[in-house]
């Protein structure tokens, strides 16, 4: 599995990865979530602010809603780190 490799990072053990990671925690992060199940979309919060990251978490409620916001990022109107 690849990491992620970010110079200035620091060692973070990412949930599901069972790897270390380099990324940088100091970063505010914006995520895509395509999610329609309220519990799926609980655990991935708890697991982000387990690692106390600076971030927004889009919830789209499927596929197609999620494509419309990361299509909205490639235009250069919004920014978008990490589709989940």
């Amino acid at each position: 599995m690849g990491g992620i490799d970010i110079r200035s990072g620091v060692d973070v053990l990412l949930h599901g990865a069972g790897i270390a990671e380099h990324i940088d925690l100091k970063k505010h992060w914006s995520f895509v979530l395509a999610e329609d199940n309220p519990g799926d979309v609980f655990l991935v919060r708890r697991a982000l602010n387990e690692q106390h990251l600076s971030y927004d978490l889009v919830v789209a409620k499927d596929g197609e809603e999620a494509l419309k916001y990361v299509a909205e990022a490639a235009n250069g109107q919004r920014h978008v780190d990490l589709i989940l």
